[in-house]
């Protein structure tokens, strides 16, 4: 298993070419913070 950051996940999904659309803290649609449990991404292929 590999944990990233938000800042490794955003360039990783740019290299990729995917844009990202919403992020949040939880599945159950929290904000992302230094609390949060995890990062949800919703991203989209450009």
């Amino acid at each position: 298993m590999r944990i990233y950051t938000f800042t490794e996940l955003k360039e990783l999904l740019k290299r990729a070419g995917f844009e990202i659309e919403k992020v949040y803290g939880g599945f159950d649609g929290r904000e992302l913070s230094l609390k949060a449990p995890r990062i949800i991404v919703v991203a989209r292929k450009v």
